[in-house]
């Protein structure tokens, strides 16, 4: 039996907003796998597209219709019709949203992966790139270059996908690319082209193409060999990194590349001289990251992260830190702020108490937006948000106003921080410390 358009299209009205109907059905059809199974199979819903959608038990997909709508939901021909007319080739052609569905389904792991599911999705990440679609082409490219968990890895096709004219201006497909050719056999050649991409990413605004870039001045690849300025690279563009991080703009990955990498330069004196505490504010960052990661660890991020804690105790034993509680003191302050100072959203000085005898500052400050903390005299890494309480010792004058709001430190003289507006100059707190010789009065 052949089914009309118009008794296809009607059909197809009932994948949507079907609950009710699923529920008074017996046995349910999926014209997407075109499978059929018991009503009380189906336990999961979707209501991403304004519609409450049966899913599939099966493949997952949000094409389910049940018995109670009358129609011949185990008809072989019916679901075979009904997946041409709503999944074939020429719906997808004229209608990519729903290959997308799929392809947000499948990679968000809501959809088996098995070997004819990820033809599947290949063959609509294809369709998706022909139109032109550069997230589809990008997509099918990482595909190529990995083999997926079925197929084979095809080097050459991915550099062909990456290096269309319709992505010579995305950052992504330039920094993917640049790692193609990077881990291609050394050659001055692939060399050369690895560190174009990695240029022309970094120039249109990538944080991970700058990372790469930075990383050929480290080490010498198709430029010359200049630490100096690959770190100083790293250091510009970290605080944007930081940022995006925090605010989830940016990949936990980058942000652990980037204190990574700056750490290794801090301790083994790569672009700068070795400053083990520094490295370790890095190391610390980078750890506190890697445990914020929802998936398992990649096999690169187990090698990064094993080399972190290797890096980290070298350090804490040479300098006899000792893992154990934070505190929030002038010491934390110096080592959240050093290397974020520039990344400080609007704190507020919500209540300050100074007690000249004791020398010790108790402060409650609110912050804007998240911060990470680190006390690297306790091995220890986290976030700041909202109120918290601190405590400053060794304090020989204190000026602030209460509720008013700072967003830099200078420290124009030695022992003294002063806290401003970014566009007003006028202090809203200053602090100084004890020197030497004011500590020794006090113990006299």
């Amino acid at each position: 039996m052949s089914y009309q358009p118009e008794e296809l299209e009607k059909a197809h009205s009932h994948c949507l907003d079907n609950e009710i109907e699923i529920l008074s059905s017996s046995v349910c059809g999926c014209f997407f796998c075109r499978s059929h199974f018991s009503a009380r199979e189906v336990n999961d819903w979707d209501n991403s597209a304004g519609h409450s959608q049966a899913l599939c038990p099966e493949c997952g997909m949000p094409a389910v219709i049940g018995d109670a709508s009358g129609l011949p939901v185990e008809d072989k021909v019916f679901l075979k019709e009904m997946n041409l007319a709503y999944f074939g080739p020429d719906y997808i052609a004229t209608h990519p949203e729903a290959a997308q569905v799929y392809l947000d389904r499948y990679f968000g792991g809501k959809i088996t992966h098995n070997q004819k599911n990820e033809k599947l999705a290949v063959t609509y990440l294809q369709t998706l790139a022909d139109n032109g679609d550069e997230k589809a082409m990008i997509a099918l490219a990482s595909y190529y270059q990995d083999g997926g968990h079925f197929g084979r890895k095809n080097t050459s096709k991915a550099i062909k996908i990456l290096s269309s004219p319709a992505l010579k201006c995305n950052p992504e497909a330039l920094v993917n690319l640049g790692t193609l050719y990077f881990s291609m056999p050394p050659s001055q050649e692939t060399d050369a082209q690895a560190y174009e991409c990695y240029a022309k990413a970094s120039a249109l605004g990538s944080m991970e193409g700058a990372f790469f870039f930075a990383q050929c001045y480290l080490f010498g690849v198709a430029c010359p060999k200049d630490p100096e300025f690959g770190l100083n690279l790293l250091l510009t563009n970290f605080i944007d990194v930081y940022e995006g991080f925090l605010s989830g703009q940016e990949s936990i990955n980058v942000f652990i590349n980037y204190c990574y990498r700056i750490a290794v330069c801090f301790q083994d004196g790569v672009g700068a001289e070795i400053n083990l505490d520094r490295a370790l504010r890095f190391l610390l960052m980078a750890s506190f990251a890697l445990s914020k990661e929802s998936d398992s660890l990649s096999e690169r991020n187990k090698e990064i992260s094993e080399e972190i804690f290797r890096r980290i105790s070298v350090i804490a034993k040479e300098k006899n830190y000792k893992k154990g509680d934070y505190v929030l003191d002038q010491f934390t302050f110096y080592d959240t702020l050093i290397d974020a100072s520039d990344a400080l959203h609007p704190i507020r000085l919500v209540h300050s108490e100074f007690d000249p005898s004791s020398h010790e500052l108790d402060m409650e400050l609110e912050f804007s937006a998240p911060m990470l903390f680190v006390d690297i005299g306790s091995l220890t890494c986290g976030v700041l948000n909202g109120k918290t309480h601190w405590r400053f010792t060794g304090i020989s004058a204190f000026q602030g106003h209460d509720g008013e709001t700072f967003t830099r430190i200078f420290t124009p003289i030695d022992g003294t921080w002063v806290f401003v507006k970014e566009c007003n100059l006028d202090p809203v707190m200053i602090i100084t410390f004890q020197n030497e010789e004011d500590e020794e009065e006090g113990e006299e």
